[in-house]
């Protein structure tokens, strides 16, 4: 399958885990779990650079996000919506959505967003 679509999302989709506080009443993008566990209060000092999004507000140290990688059985590259997973040879792919759950913390040592969604070409087919 090709990686076609790589999106986030504030809070995760499912209970689980360390992930059973509900974030919301039933509207819209703020629906979701977040995370229960405890962090430092270096982890959640504010970060220098602000994070926006027009649907979801500000992400802040402590947020939790979900992490899509879409795939489809089209032959497509990545791009910026899940339009990118559609070809005009094949208009009803199947999908795959690999995810992800993170927590954002204000740490140097904490995984890099850059590096959990870079993505590349193997073997003529993007990858991540």
């Amino acid at each position: 399958m090709n990686l076609c679509n790589i999106h986030f999302h504030k809070n995760a989709e499912h209970k689980g885990g360390e992930f059973t506080t509900y974030a919301g009443d039933g509207k819209g993008f703020l629906t979701g779990y977040k995370y229960d566990g405890k962090l430092t209060s270096a982890e959640l000092a504010p970060v220098a650079m602000k994070v926006c999004d027009s649907k979801t507000g500000d992400f802040v140290p402590g947020d939790t996000i979900e992490l899509h990688y879409v795939h489809s059985t089209a032959k497509v590259t990545p791009g910026p919506t899940l339009g990118a997973c559609l070809s005009k040879d094949v208009m009803n792919p199947q999908l795959k959505v690999e995810a992800q759950v993170y927590v954002l913390v204000n740490d140097a040592k904490a995984l890099d967003f850059n590096e959990v969604s870079a993505h590349g070409v193997k073997n003529g087919y993007p990858k991540l």
